[in-house]
């Protein structure tokens, strides 16, 4: 009869023990999993912010790339234009110049036209500088709309 007893008093003394060192193990694992999910959605917010900034930067650099495509073909055209400007105008104030072979005696066109090879290239400066200074305007102003875009 001792003996009964014995054994359950065992059982009782192991179960009070256990119970507690069981609770303890379950609260761990469940403050484990606590602290994994956790991390995991930390590493999907931090995931989230990174691939919205490299769309951003994307997107900032295609702008970029635009912005200088534009200002090339602006390049461009400023000094095809230029000289496209400066030769036509060379050309056709010389063929002006040489019309005025009739010009009366004396007159400012007699005057100008013995000065055709130095005239000529004066007007075609001036087209010149006005074509680069209208792409010039045109670069700034496209600059200055892209900045304001933003």
């Amino acid at each position: 009869m001792g003996a009964g007893n014995l054994d359950r008093d065992v059982e009782t003394i192991a179960a009070l023990v256990l119970a507690p060192a069981a609770k303890l193990a379950h609260l761990a694992e469940l403050e484990a999993h606590r602290r994994r999910k956790e991390e995991a959605r930390r590493r999907e917010v931090r995931d989230a912010e990174a691939r919205e900034r490299a769309v951003r930067e994307a997107e900032e650099s295609r702008r970029r790339q635009e912005q200088q495509k534009v200002i090339s073909d602006l390049e461009t055209l400023s000094v095809w234009g230029g000289q496209i400007a400066l030769w036509g105008v060379m050309i056709v104030s010389f063929a002006i110049l040489a019309g005025i072979e009739d010009a009366p005696q004396g007159s400012l066109m007699d005057l100008l036209s013995g000065f055709r090879i130095v005239v000529s290239p004066i007007f075609g400066w001036i087209a010149y500088m006005l074509v680069k200074g209208a792409c010039a305007l045109a670069i700034s102003h496209e600059l200055h709309s892209r900045r304001n875009s933003r």
